[in-house]
């Protein structure tokens, strides 16, 4: 019972350390990835064109009427 208990202890402390070690080598890719998306949401919805299509109660950004849908094409930047 003794022995069990050592190797369910050190066990844990190994997946500890295995859990710390790989969360250090993670790479600093992600937090990259991250701010270029908080940018991109922040830079507005800056679109290279679209339409409005219809009759309802949303109002279309491009001449300020009301429509049903607005369609809005999106590009990537160069």
């Amino acid at each position: 019972m003794r022995n069990k208990m050592k190797f369910i202890g050190i066990a844990m402390i190994l997946v500890v350390v295995a859990l710390g070690y790989s969360k250090s080598r993670q790479p600093e890719n992600l937090d990259t990835l991250l701010l270029d998306n908080v940018e991109a949401l922040a830079a507005g919805e800056a679109a290279d064109g679209g339409d409005c299509i219809g009759s309802g109660s949303i109002v279309c950004p491009f001449n300020n009427t009301e429509v049903a849908h607005v369609l809005v094409y999106y590009s990537l930047p160069h």
